[in-house]
């Protein structure tokens, strides 16, 4: 079992109607304290369950930290699903699982492209396609 990494809370999200904590692990944002161990089927499903509005201020607070902008944030995840700045907003308003949120978007062919590391694991190798979208963003 791989060991957790250090992490501290950093917000709250909606995971399936439930309010459980973020945390900014040393690798960058995680959803869920369990992302920081072993990959399960259950983690894959808490992931899918998350709604993206109650991370997309996290995305902004990462990408200010680093002297970006939300229009540069904004401009990646159209790169990434083709969501406009209207579609975010309204997949944000009906309060969009991740599940919902990557069924609707039309994944940049490239995608396949994006590798590193994100709170201990390689998005290339990354099994459940959804966790591995999530991870992209």
């Amino acid at each position: 079992m791989k060991k957790p990494l250090l992490a501290q809370v950093c917000s709250r999200a909606f995971v399936g109607g439930e309010l459980v904590p973020l945390y900014l692990g040393t690798s960058g944002l995680c959803a869920l304290p369990t992302l920081h161990t072993c990959a399960s089927g259950t983690q894959d499903e808490r992931i899918a369950k998350i709604i993206f509005a109650s991370v997309y201020p996290l995305y902004i607070k990462k990408v200010e930290s680093k002297g970006r902008t939300i229009a540069e944030l904004n401009q990646v995840i159209e790169w990434l699903t083709n969501f406009n700045e209207q579609a975010l907003k309204t997949l944000i308003a009906e309060k969009a699982t991740f599940e919902t949120f990557f069924k609707r978007a039309q994944l940049n062919p490239h995608a396949k492209l994006i590798t590193g590391v994100i709170c201990g694991y390689r998005i290339e190798a990354i099994e459940n396609p959804l966790t591995q979208q999530v991870r992209y963003l």
